[in-house]
Protein backbone atom coordinates (compact mmCIF):
# COMPACT_ATOMS: atom_id res chain seq x y z
CA UNK A 1 0.00 0.00 0.00
CA UNK A 2 2.85 2.35 0.75
CA UNK A 3 4.38 2.05 -2.72
CA UNK A 4 1.34 3.33 -4.66
CA UNK A 5 0.74 6.17 -2.19
CA UNK A 6 4.30 7.49 -2.47
CA UNK A 7 4.41 7.18 -6.25
CA UNK A 8 1.12 9.06 -6.59
CA UNK A 9 2.33 12.01 -4.51
CA UNK A 10 5.61 12.55 -6.38
CA UNK A 11 4.02 14.13 -9.49
CA UNK A 12 2.07 16.51 -7.21
CA UNK A 13 5.24 17.70 -5.48
CA UNK A 14 7.09 18.08 -8.78
CA UNK A 15 4.22 20.00 -10.36
CA UNK A 16 3.99 22.33 -7.37
CA UNK A 17 7.71 23.10 -7.54
CA UNK A 18 7.51 23.85 -11.27
CA UNK A 19 4.53 26.13 -10.72
CA UNK A 20 6.31 27.98 -7.93
CA UNK A 21 9.33 28.59 -10.13
CA UNK A 22 7.14 29.85 -12.95
CA UNK A 23 5.38 32.27 -10.58
CA UNK A 24 8.72 33.53 -9.32
CA UNK A 25 9.91 34.16 -12.85
CA UNK A 26 6.76 36.13 -13.63
CA UNK A 27 7.04 38.19 -10.44
CA UNK A 28 10.73 39.01 -10.89
CA UNK A 29 11.43 42.72 -11.48
CA UNK A 30 14.13 43.58 -14.03
CA UNK A 31 17.13 45.48 -12.73
CA UNK A 32 17.03 49.21 -13.56
CA UNK A 33 19.76 50.85 -15.66
CA UNK A 34 22.74 52.24 -13.77
CA UNK A 35 22.05 55.76 -15.01
CA UNK A 36 18.58 55.66 -13.51
CA UNK A 37 19.96 54.26 -10.25
CA UNK A 38 22.45 57.13 -10.01
CA UNK A 39 19.74 59.70 -10.81
CA UNK A 40 17.40 58.21 -8.20
CA UNK A 41 20.21 58.28 -5.63
CA UNK A 42 20.72 61.99 -6.32
CA UNK A 43 17.03 62.68 -5.64
CA UNK A 44 17.17 60.61 -2.46
CA UNK A 45 20.13 62.66 -1.24
CA UNK A 46 18.24 65.91 -1.99
CA UNK A 47 15.20 64.64 -0.09
CA UNK A 48 17.30 63.66 2.93
CA UNK A 49 19.01 67.05 2.86
CA UNK A 50 15.60 68.76 2.83
CA UNK A 51 14.50 66.70 5.82
CA UNK A 52 17.56 67.82 7.80
CA UNK A 53 18.10 71.38 6.62
CA UNK A 54 14.76 72.82 5.46
CA UNK A 55 12.76 74.70 8.14
CA UNK A 56 9.56 74.11 6.15
CA UNK A 57 9.63 70.35 6.81
CA UNK A 58 7.16 69.66 9.62
CA UNK A 59 8.14 66.01 10.14
CA UNK A 60 11.77 65.30 9.15
CA UNK A 61 11.50 61.57 9.80
CA UNK A 62 8.37 61.17 7.70
CA UNK A 63 9.83 63.36 4.98
CA UNK A 64 13.06 61.34 4.90
CA UNK A 65 11.39 57.92 4.94
CA UNK A 66 8.39 58.48 2.66
CA UNK A 67 10.04 60.99 0.36
CA UNK A 68 13.27 58.99 0.17
CA UNK A 69 11.41 55.79 -0.76
CA UNK A 70 9.41 57.66 -3.40
CA UNK A 71 12.56 59.13 -4.93
CA UNK A 72 14.21 55.71 -4.90
CA UNK A 73 11.40 54.52 -7.19
CA UNK A 74 12.83 56.78 -9.92
CA UNK A 75 15.35 54.03 -10.59
CA UNK A 76 12.49 52.00 -12.14
CA UNK A 77 10.92 54.92 -14.03
CA UNK A 78 11.66 53.34 -17.42
CA UNK A 79 10.76 49.82 -16.29
CA UNK A 80 7.25 50.76 -15.09
CA UNK A 81 6.58 54.41 -16.04
CA UNK A 82 2.89 54.63 -15.09
CA UNK A 83 3.27 52.80 -11.77
CA UNK A 84 6.21 54.96 -10.69
CA UNK A 85 4.38 58.11 -11.81
CA UNK A 86 1.28 57.22 -9.80
CA UNK A 87 3.25 56.60 -6.61
CA UNK A 88 5.38 59.74 -6.91
CA UNK A 89 2.35 61.93 -7.68
CA UNK A 90 0.58 60.51 -4.61
CA UNK A 91 3.56 61.24 -2.35
CA UNK A 92 3.87 64.74 -3.81
CA UNK A 93 0.21 65.53 -3.17
CA UNK A 94 0.42 64.31 0.42
CA UNK A 95 3.80 65.72 1.43
CA UNK A 96 4.32 68.71 -0.84
CA UNK A 97 1.02 70.56 -1.33
CA UNK A 98 2.83 73.89 -1.70
CA UNK A 99 5.34 72.66 -4.28
CA UNK A 100 8.41 73.42 -2.17
CA UNK A 101 10.41 70.20 -2.22
CA UNK A 102 12.25 67.94 -4.65
CA UNK A 103 9.25 65.67 -5.15
CA UNK A 104 7.85 68.36 -7.44
CA UNK A 105 11.07 68.38 -9.46
CA UNK A 106 10.86 64.61 -9.83
CA UNK A 107 7.54 65.06 -11.67
CA UNK A 108 9.43 66.81 -14.46
CA UNK A 109 11.60 63.73 -14.84
CA UNK A 110 8.66 61.31 -14.89
CA UNK A 111 6.86 63.48 -17.48
CA UNK A 112 9.88 63.19 -19.76
CA UNK A 113 10.00 59.45 -19.09
CA UNK A 114 6.32 59.01 -19.97
CA UNK A 115 6.83 60.86 -23.24
CA UNK A 116 9.93 58.90 -24.22
CA UNK A 117 9.00 55.41 -22.98
CA UNK A 118 5.26 55.03 -23.65
CA UNK A 119 2.91 55.37 -26.60
CA UNK A 120 -0.59 56.80 -26.84
CA UNK A 121 -2.96 56.29 -25.13
CA UNK A 122 -0.68 55.27 -22.21
CA UNK A 123 1.42 58.41 -22.64
CA UNK A 124 -1.72 60.58 -22.44
CA UNK A 125 -2.84 58.74 -19.31
CA UNK A 126 0.57 59.26 -17.71
CA UNK A 127 0.54 62.99 -18.46
CA UNK A 128 -2.97 63.27 -17.00
CA UNK A 129 -1.77 61.55 -13.81
CA UNK A 130 0.62 64.48 -13.29
CA UNK A 131 -1.35 67.43 -14.67
CA UNK A 132 -4.77 66.76 -13.14
CA UNK A 133 -3.60 66.71 -9.47
CA UNK A 134 -1.46 69.80 -10.13
CA UNK A 135 -4.41 71.72 -11.60
CA UNK A 136 -6.64 70.57 -8.74
CA UNK A 137 -4.09 71.73 -6.16
CA UNK A 138 -3.73 75.09 -7.94
CA UNK A 139 -7.50 75.64 -7.85
CA UNK A 140 -7.69 74.61 -4.19
CA UNK A 141 -4.97 77.08 -3.15
CA UNK A 142 -6.27 79.96 -5.22
CA UNK A 143 -6.01 79.93 -8.98
CA UNK A 144 -3.25 82.12 -10.40
CA UNK A 145 -3.28 81.89 -14.21
CA UNK A 146 0.42 82.66 -14.60
CA UNK A 147 1.42 80.02 -12.06
CA UNK A 148 -0.93 77.50 -13.67
CA UNK A 149 0.49 78.22 -17.14
CA UNK A 150 4.05 77.96 -15.87
CA UNK A 151 3.29 74.68 -14.15
CA UNK A 152 1.70 73.23 -17.26
CA UNK A 153 4.74 74.19 -19.34
CA UNK A 154 6.87 72.71 -16.58
CA UNK A 155 5.17 69.33 -17.11
CA UNK A 156 3.92 69.34 -20.71
CA UNK A 157 7.24 70.60 -22.10
CA UNK A 158 9.33 67.62 -20.90
CA UNK A 159 6.56 65.28 -21.98
CA UNK A 160 6.68 66.70 -25.53
CA UNK A 161 10.48 66.55 -25.57
CA UNK A 162 10.32 62.91 -24.51
CA UNK A 163 7.96 62.16 -27.39
CA UNK A 164 10.34 63.81 -29.87
CA UNK A 165 13.25 61.80 -28.47
CA UNK A 166 11.25 58.58 -28.79
CA UNK A 167 10.34 59.40 -32.40
CA UNK A 168 13.95 60.11 -33.34
CA UNK A 169 15.18 56.92 -31.70
CA UNK A 170 12.58 54.89 -33.56
CA UNK A 171 13.53 56.48 -36.89
CA UNK A 172 17.20 55.83 -36.17
CA UNK A 173 16.49 52.20 -35.30
CA UNK A 174 14.45 51.80 -38.47
CA UNK A 175 17.26 53.29 -40.57
CA UNK A 176 19.81 50.95 -38.99
CA UNK A 177 17.52 47.93 -39.47
CA UNK A 178 16.88 48.92 -43.10
CA UNK A 179 20.62 49.31 -43.78
CA UNK A 180 21.34 45.92 -42.20
CA UNK A 181 18.56 44.33 -44.24
CA UNK A 182 19.88 45.81 -47.48
CA UNK A 183 23.40 44.65 -46.62
CA UNK A 184 22.13 41.13 -45.99
CA UNK A 185 20.23 41.21 -49.28
CA UNK A 186 23.33 42.36 -51.17
CA UNK A 187 25.42 39.63 -49.60
CA UNK A 188 22.77 37.02 -50.40
CA UNK A 189 22.58 38.28 -54.00
CA UNK A 190 26.38 38.07 -54.34
CA UNK A 191 26.38 34.52 -52.95
CA UNK A 192 23.51 33.54 -55.26
CA UNK A 193 25.27 35.01 -58.32
CA UNK A 194 28.52 33.22 -57.45
CA UNK A 195 26.66 29.95 -56.94
CA UNK A 196 24.87 30.32 -60.28
CA UNK A 197 28.16 31.02 -62.04
CA UNK A 198 29.84 28.00 -60.46
CA UNK A 199 26.84 25.87 -61.42
CA UNK A 200 26.93 27.12 -65.00
CA UNK A 201 30.65 26.38 -65.33
CA UNK A 202 30.18 22.94 -63.78
CA UNK A 203 27.38 22.13 -66.22
CA UNK A 204 29.46 23.15 -69.21
CA UNK A 205 32.51 21.24 -68.01
CA UNK A 206 30.27 18.24 -67.39
CA UNK A 207 29.10 18.36 -70.99
CA UNK A 208 32.69 18.54 -72.25
CA UNK A 209 33.91 15.66 -70.10
CA UNK A 210 30.84 13.57 -70.91
CA UNK A 211 31.44 14.12 -74.63
CA UNK A 212 35.10 13.09 -74.27
CA UNK A 213 34.20 9.90 -72.40
CA UNK A 214 31.57 9.10 -75.04
CA UNK A 215 34.22 9.47 -77.76
CA UNK A 216 36.57 7.17 -75.84
CA UNK A 217 33.79 4.59 -75.49
CA UNK A 218 32.88 4.68 -79.18
CA UNK A 219 36.48 4.48 -80.34
CA UNK A 220 37.22 1.61 -77.95
CA UNK A 221 34.16 -0.24 -79.22
CA UNK A 222 35.21 0.34 -82.85
CA UNK A 223 38.74 -0.95 -82.21
CA UNK A 224 37.43 -4.00 -80.35
CA UNK A 225 35.15 -4.95 -83.23
CA UNK A 226 38.02 -4.79 -85.74
CA UNK A 227 40.08 -7.31 -83.79
CA UNK A 228 40.11 -10.87 -85.06
CA UNK A 229 39.77 -14.13 -83.12
CA UNK A 230 43.51 -14.23 -82.58
CA UNK A 231 43.24 -11.10 -80.41
CA UNK A 232 40.63 -12.40 -77.98
CA UNK A 233 42.59 -11.27 -74.93
CA UNK A 234 43.01 -7.74 -76.31
CA UNK A 235 39.32 -7.66 -77.21
CA UNK A 236 38.41 -8.66 -73.66
CA UNK A 237 40.60 -5.88 -72.28
CA UNK A 238 39.00 -3.34 -74.59
CA UNK A 239 35.56 -4.59 -73.61
CA UNK A 240 36.50 -4.00 -69.97
CA UNK A 241 37.70 -0.48 -70.86
CA UNK A 242 34.46 0.15 -72.74
CA UNK A 243 32.37 -1.06 -69.81
CA UNK A 244 34.35 1.07 -67.38
CA UNK A 245 33.95 4.12 -69.60
CA UNK A 246 30.20 3.59 -69.89
CA UNK A 247 29.95 3.16 -66.11
CA UNK A 248 31.99 6.34 -65.55
CA UNK A 249 29.76 8.24 -67.98
CA UNK A 250 26.64 7.05 -66.19
CA UNK A 251 28.06 7.98 -62.79
CA UNK A 252 29.05 11.42 -64.04
CA UNK A 253 25.59 12.04 -65.47
CA UNK A 254 24.07 10.96 -62.17
CA UNK A 255 26.50 13.16 -60.20
CA UNK A 256 26.26 16.35 -62.24
CA UNK A 257 22.66 16.00 -63.36
CA UNK A 258 21.52 17.82 -60.22
CA UNK A 259 23.42 20.91 -61.37
CA UNK A 260 20.91 21.59 -64.11
CA UNK A 261 18.08 23.93 -63.34
CA UNK A 262 14.62 22.44 -62.96
CA UNK A 263 13.16 21.65 -66.36
CA UNK A 264 16.46 22.34 -68.17
CA UNK A 265 17.63 19.76 -70.66
CA UNK A 266 21.12 19.09 -71.87
CA UNK A 267 22.24 21.33 -74.70
CA UNK A 268 22.50 19.56 -78.07
CA UNK A 269 24.41 22.41 -79.70
CA UNK A 270 28.21 22.35 -79.81
CA UNK A 271 29.97 24.08 -76.94
CA UNK A 272 31.11 27.61 -77.81
CA UNK A 273 34.78 28.10 -78.61
CA UNK A 274 37.20 30.30 -80.53
CA UNK A 275 35.89 28.82 -83.76
CA UNK A 276 32.64 30.74 -83.12
CA UNK A 277 34.48 34.07 -82.72
CA UNK A 278 33.86 35.16 -86.31
CA UNK A 279 30.11 34.65 -86.00
CA UNK A 280 30.12 36.54 -82.69
CA UNK A 281 31.92 39.50 -84.29
CA UNK A 282 29.37 39.57 -87.10
CA UNK A 283 26.51 39.57 -84.63
CA UNK A 284 28.00 42.37 -82.51
CA UNK A 285 28.86 44.47 -85.55
CA UNK A 286 25.34 44.24 -86.98
CA UNK A 287 24.35 47.56 -85.39
CA UNK A 288 26.11 50.88 -85.16
CA UNK A 289 29.10 49.33 -83.38
CA UNK A 290 31.98 48.57 -85.70
CA UNK A 291 34.10 45.54 -84.76
CA UNK A 292 37.08 44.17 -86.66
CA UNK A 293 38.62 40.75 -86.09
CA UNK A 294 42.31 40.30 -86.77
CA UNK A 295 43.85 36.81 -86.67
CA UNK A 296 47.61 36.25 -86.63
CA UNK A 297 49.23 32.87 -87.21
CA UNK A 298 47.69 29.53 -87.95
CA UNK A 299 44.82 28.25 -85.76
CA UNK A 300 45.72 25.27 -83.60
CA UNK A 301 43.57 22.74 -81.84
CA UNK A 302 43.05 23.67 -78.19
CA UNK A 303 41.97 21.45 -75.30
CA UNK A 304 38.21 21.58 -74.88
CA UNK A 305 38.37 23.26 -71.44
CA UNK A 306 40.75 25.99 -72.65
CA UNK A 307 38.68 26.55 -75.80
CA UNK A 308 35.46 26.87 -73.74
CA UNK A 309 37.07 29.29 -71.27
CA UNK A 310 38.38 31.49 -74.13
Amino acid sequence: MCGPVVSSTVPFVTTGTGTTRAVRRRLSVPAPPRVDVALAAAFVVMTLAEAVLSPDVTSPVEHAVVGGLAMALLAWRRVAPLVVTTLIVTVNVLMNPNGEFSTLLSLVLVCFTIGSETRPPRSHVGLALVVVPFVGASIAHGLVPSDLAAGLVFFVGPWLVGGVVQSRIERSDEAVARAERLEREREAEAVRAAAEERTRIARELHDIVSHSISVVTIQTQAVRRRLGPEHAAEAADLAAVEATAREALAEMRRLFGVLRAEGESASLAPQPGLSELGRLVEKVGAGDLRVRLSVEGEPVVLPAGVDLAA
